[in-house]
């Protein structure tokens, strides 16, 4: 991949026949809290607020599902309406969904850019037949919404990723992109929730067990530095321990 090139097409924001006739879905995150009521549980907190439970308690250090009156909820991406779009696309999918066994995060390795660019990008430069090679692609505020999550083709389609090196991660990996170069800088604070939700619903919605990386660590360190020195690694490893 000529990153040159690609921060040049990016910087252009050349959209045209991006993605032909597979549409591209998106949802924004925004923060916010919840204090509990009387006769809340967290299942009923996650449905209202369009997120999960797996969700609620990686943003708040919940072991179980004890809740008290009068606790205030940190919201994974703010909660609201944030996987409302997600699940919807996502919900019928269940008992047909793909063999995942990865979920790998990414950087762009530019500063701006949006799924529709990302998807000319690979169909058109690189090659690609079903255009983006992510699964999800999370804004940072330049080309879409600071958190906002596209949902790419490939996803609604269940087709393989073509986001890494290996071909068995492509075949059996769900690939999400977040917007910046996370060598210069820090992902926002509306990307890390954003991520965190996402990854959280995939790992409830995914029937088999599956198993949490990076970019860098597929296709090592001499390959790639994605997603780059600033992403919270170790931290997104935490919140997601392997499964296997």
């Amino acid at each position: 991949m000529d990153r040159r090139q690609f921060c040049q097409l990016v910087s252009a924001g050349i959209t045209t026949g991006a993605l032909g006739l597979w549409p591209l879905r998106s949802f924004a995150a925004s923060a916010g809290t919840y204090t509990v009521r009387k006769g809340d549980t967290l299942s009923g907190i996650a449905k209202q607020f369009g997120t999960s439970v797996q969700s609620l308690r990686y943003e708040n250090g919940i072991n179980g599902d004890l809740i008290r009156v009068g606790d205030v909820l940190q919201l994974p991406g703010g909660g609201g309406d944030m996987l409302t779009e997600v699940r919807r696309v996502s919900e019928p999918k269940r008992g047909g969904l793909r063999t995942w066994r990865y979920i790998v995060a990414h950087h762009s390795g530019v500063d701006t850019g949006n799924a529709e660019i990302y998807g000319n990008y690979h169909r058109n430069k690189v090659g690609m037949r079903n255009g983006l090679a992510y699964h999800f692609v999370i804004g940072n505020g330049s080309k879409s919404g600071d958190g906002e999550i596209e949902i790419g083709p490939r996803w609604d389609r269940q087709l393989n990723g073509g986001h890494v090196k290996s071909a068995e991660v492509n075949n059996h990996g769900v690939g999400i992109c977040l917007v910046g170069n996370f060598q210069n800088g820090r992902p926002s604070p509306r990307q890390i929730a954003a991520l965190t939700s996402l990854s959280g619903y995939l790992r409830e919605l995914i029937p088999n067990r599956t198993k949490y990386a990076v970019h860098k660590e597929i296709d090592g360190r001499n390959h790639t530095v994605c997603p780059g020195r600033y992403f919270p690694t170790s931290q997104m490893h935490e919140k997601f321990p392997d499964e296997w």
